[in-house]
């Protein structure tokens, strides 16, 4: 399920960028020079946008791009839907802590479940 619900949120944050000139999800305002936070992507995708990045609620008139998710999921490994954000030239962790469900860096988009652990095939939860 882990995997499954990655391989959606990966899809959907390329969906994001595609539609925000180039800029991935988790800069306020689609400003890339400003550090990326967990707010500004949990908002970027559970609520609408504009072509800026402002969010406001689904249906708001101008904001015609997401909602991508109608919640954060929670990372069905660990129950957590808190997201760790990398800034931008920091290396992603090299295992799982359990402290976030996802740690994401939105430079590269990547984002990886924070759960210790290894499946029924012993792949670790984190390489998903």
């Amino acid at each position: 399920m882990l995997a499954d619900d990655l391989r959606l949120m990966r899809m959907q944050i390329a969906v994001f960028r595609a539609q925000h000139m180039g800029v991935a999800p988790g800069y306020p305002d689609c400003d890339p020079d400003v550090a990326a936070t967990e707010a500004a992507f949990i908002a970027h995708m559970t609520q609408s946008s504009n072509a800026d990045g402002a969010t406001a609620a689904p249906g708001t008139p101008g904001f015609r791009y997401g909602p991508y998710f109608r919640e954060m999921p929670a990372n069905p490994v660990n129950a957590k839907a808190t997201v760790q954000i990398i800034p931008d030239g920091a290396s992603l962790p090299a295992s799982a802590d359990d402290s976030h469900g996802y740690v994401y860096r939105p430079s590269t988009l990547t984002i990886k479940g924070d759960s210790a652990g290894t499946d029924e095939n012993g792949k670790l939860f984190f390489d998903y």
